[in-house]
This record gives C-alpha cells, structure tokens and sequence, in this order.
C-alpha cells in the first residue's frame, strides 16, 4: 500500500492554469515573451512553494515524511490535522486544480482520510480503519485505493501465523 497520490487528466490540465495566468500576466506587465513568461511562471513557482506546500499542504506532507519514515503514529496525527484543515476549507479543496496548480484526482479531505486508514492499519487499529473507509465509501465510491486497502483489512488472517505476519501492506 501506498499513500495514496492519483492524478487525473483533468486535474493536470486545470493545474497548468495557475502558471499559465502568471506567464501571460509576466508578459503583459514586462513585455517580451521570454522575460516576461518566465519572470511569471518563477513568480507563480515561488507562490506555489511557499504558500501551497509549506502553508496549505504542510500537515499532508509531514504525514506523508512520517509515513516515509515508518512513524505511523505521527503520520496518523498528521494526516487528521490535515483533513481537519480542509474541512474548514472546502473551497480550496474543491478548486484545487486552479488555485493551488494541484492534479490530484481526490481532495484533499479524501486523501488525507484515506492515508488515516492506511496509517490505523499498520497501527492495527482495524476497526478504526474500517470506519473510515467506510466514510470513504460514500465520500469517493470510485476510489481503487480504499477498496484495495478494505479488501486486505476484510481477509482472515491466516492460521499459524500473527497478525503482524498476514498485513504486510504491500
């Protein structure tokens, strides 16, 4: 299993509208295509580093570090500060594509109480774990990821052998 991060072609392509606006503005407001393109497209960079990733995402990335990192506790933490974030911002989540250059296929409340699930199973918290995916049922019907992850969390666990042994996720 891993943390889940689909894309779609729609997403990408409502991603690339963010720094198509500030190349287009780049030159407008600087003349010449080259310098000006590019003095927009580094403003919208620059933008895109410092508020997106490490101010509006910071609590999805922390947890996607500590999953890297095998500290599910931490990740699971980080992954409920992050879904609680977008919860009270559901704007930003849902036109993600275009104001934040993301191409994620699910938002961000989606993935971040995915990437709790998977956080609770290796906790062998299952129970919790099936609750949320549940959530995710009716949130995102479509989502592969969350289906995969119920389906080894619904499997008997083989005889003869610990529960630590039968969930190895992948």
């Amino acid at each position: 299993m891993q943390v889940a991060r689909p894309s779609s072609l729609t997403g990408t392509i409502s991603a690339l509208v963010p720094p198509g606006v500030f190349a287009l503005a780049g030159w407008l407001a600087w003349g010449g295509l080259l310098d000006g393109a590019l003095l927009g497209v580094l403003t919208w960079l620059l933008l895109r580093v410092v508020i997106v990733r490490l101010v509006l995402t910071r609590h999805h990335h922390r947890g996607g570090r500590c999953a890297r990192a095998g500290d599910w506790a931490g990740a699971l933490a980080a992954y409920r500060d992050s879904a609680a974030f977008w919860a009270a911002h559901p704007h930003l989540d849902r036109w993600r594509g275009p104001l934040l250059g993301s191409a994620v296929r699910w938002p961000y409340r989606v993935l971040a109480l995915y990437n709790q699930a998977l956080c609770l199973s290796r906790l062998h918290r299952h129970d919790e774990a099936r609750a949320l995916l549940d959530t995710l049922g009716r949130l995102a019907p479509g989502m592969a990821e969350a289906r995969e992850l119920r389906g080894w969390l619904d499997r008997p666990p083989p005889t003869g052998g610990s529960e630590a042994d039968w969930f190895v996720g992948g």
